[in-house]
């Protein structure tokens, strides 16, 4: 759709990472939201096995040569850290509380096959939650103004690496 507007228009519409050198370039950003049925807190160990990750999934996250000349340069992530204000970081926490905290995975972008991207995340979030507690994790891939979310309920059973 958006590129045969684009077309009827006499623009072209490109999705890749980096498709001009002095503009910016475009991100898949993934919400990632753990919850547990008890009082504990399972985000900031999710954040913690995602850095200490991220090296093996940026493989997956950002495969073509584009990839990298997206990050580090306008507001794609610069740092292998997390911030709750910066938004030059690969995480990032947005100001919500609750059940509506979450945080924001920021080097992904639309060359990625988001399939193989959900299912890596949720395998990993797994092997971070090793315990017995019943777990909704919901990920959210955000796409200008488009949200879609794959809802993974575990059992919370022991898993060995």
């Amino acid at each position: 759709v958006v590129r045969t507007v684009a077309a009827q228009n006499g623009l072209c519409a490109n999705f890749s990472p980096k498709p001009l050198p002095d503009w910016d370039g475009n991100g898949m950003h993934i919400n990632i939201s753990a919850q547990c049925d008890e009082a504990a807190q399972p985000l900031p160990s999710v954040i913690a096995g995602i850095l200490e990750n991220i090296r093996d999934m940026t493989l997956f996250l950002n495969p073509c040569e584009e990839s990298y000349r997206r990050l580090g340069h306008d507001k794609a992530p610069q740092y292998v850290t997390w911030s709750a204000e910066n938004r030059s970081q690969l995480i990032r926490i947005p100001a919500a509380t609750g059940a509506q905290s979450r945080m924001e995975l920021r080097s992904p972008d639309p060359s990625c096959n988001p399939h193989l991207a959900f299912a890596m995340l949720l395998w990993l979030i797994s092997i971070i939650l090793q315990n017995s507690v019943l777990l909704s994790v919901s990920l959210c891939l955000l796409v200008g103004s488009i949200a879609f979310a794959v809802i993974y309920a575990g059992t919370g059973s022991r898993f060995k690496k």
